[in-house]
């Protein structure tokens, strides 16, 4: 087996399989492989902060309507009550009501953490709260 020189040369390995222009090739597979895998890391990332963007949203939301049904109860101001716990718990204030039954409603808002809300929204929570005779019943179908 004879093997010319030169860049572009033909060289056949001990098992008599040609390589030709294969150099490098894993490199640049190798390469291609990782790059996919950190694009899926930093999407994973990205979806796992929305996600807990969301849920501390929610329980903002819901601490929140607690605090300001409790608060209107008492005669305190409700939708100040209730920004002050959403504050706390990292997030925003983004709708406050009271109805005159006693319900509080509020919509809140948290930026997920990583990359600023960077491609996605911040999450948001919504929560209700206020004395239970103010909820219709829920009809429970028998039989």
């Amino acid at each position: 087996m004879s093997a010319a020189s030169g860049p572009h040369s033909h060289r056949d390995d001990d098992l008599g399989l040609c390589q030709c222009g294969q150099s490098g090739s894993g490199t640049v597979l190798v390469l291609g492989v990782l790059a996919v895998i950190v694009v899926l890391a930093v999407a994973l990332a990205a979806l796992g902060a929305a996600h807990q963007a969301r849920v501390q949203a929610q329980t903002a939301a819901d601490l929140a309507a607690i605090a300001a049904a409790t608060a209107l109860r008492d005669g305190y101001p409700a939708c100040d009550v209730a920004g002050q716990v959403v504050a706390r718990n990292g997030g925003q204030l983004l709708t406050c009501t009271t109805e005159n039954s006693g319900i509080v409603r509020v919509t809140t808002a948290v930026a997920p953490a990583l990359f600023d809300g960077w491609m996605m929204g911040p999450g948001q929570g919504r929560a209700r709260a206020g004395p239970a005779a103010s909820i219709p019943p829920v009809s429970v179908p028998t039989g």
